[in-house]
């Protein structure tokens, strides 16, 4: 099979697995045979694809979603308001509301713990390029003391051994 004949196959076999519920209704929509279909997603180039048109698409109907949140909420704080809605319906609404909630709040934190840890790996490899530098400098020297943040000291000597 041609490479472009390669790529025309796996851009079908990627939709119909993000379409279809089983490996095997993918591989029927897009005309191989499951055997077929697995082999080509134990490959590591067609992972990748199908891994980026996964992020692709729920990427779009996170965003969708995103674009109705505001009518849902408003949906949710009717039935809640509403006096002549079932009292089921207006747990429900609450219920709803207190969970999204909190599921937005823990979002919101993952994301500024995440952060923090990031922004703490940036400060702490600028630490040790600094560090590694500070030893390539001592190298003529033959010594260097270090002083880590918690305080405390480490001396290494260098000797040249040469071959």
């Amino acid at each position: 099979m041609t490479q472009q004949g390669k790529s025309r196959l796996d851009e079908r076999l990627i939709a119909a697995l993000l379409a279809k519920p089983t490996v095997s209704a993918a591989a029927k929509a897009a005309g191989v045979s499951t055997r077929t279909a697995q082999r080509r997603m134990r490959d590591a180039e067609f992972e990748a694809k199908f891994r980026a048109a996964k992020v692709g698409l729920i990427r779009q109907t996170t965003s969708r979603l995103t674009a109705n949140a505001s009518k849902a909420a408003e949906v949710l704080r009717k039935v809640f308001d509403d006096r002549k809605a079932t009292p089921g319906a207006r747990v429900a609404a609450a219920t709803q509301t207190i969970r999204l909630t909190l599921e937005g709040y823990e979002l919101e934190e993952l994301e500024r713990r995440i952060s923090d840890l990031e922004n703490k790996k940036m400060r702490r490899s600028s630490s040790l390029k600094h560090r590694v530098k500070e030893i390539e400098e001592a190298r003529g020297a033959g010594a260097v003391n270090l002083t880590f943040p918690d305080g405390s000291q480490q001396g290494f000597n260098f000797s040249r051994k040469d071959v």
